[in-house]
């Protein structure tokens, strides 16, 4: 499958800094320096980089505030 976790959050966090759900949302997935390195590196070990909910993609996802 295709992942938009990486550039997703990057984009987010260009736009919407200062939203502090964003930047929770950020830590729990951006667990080292280089995102895509930790991104990649979870769907290498099968395990995926979502799920989300619709509730929490209004809290962080600046296309849906």
């Amino acid at each position: 499958g295709h992942e938009y976790t990486a550039s997703n959050l990057r984009f987010a966090l260009s736009v919407d800094g200062a939203n502090p759900n964003l930047q929770a949302k950020a830590a729990c997935v951006i667990v080292t320096r280089n995102l895509t390195l930790r991104v990649d590196g979870m769907r290498a070990e099968g395990r995926s980089t979502i799920p989300t909910t619709i509730g929490g993609e209004r809290l962080w996802n600046p296309f849906m505030r």
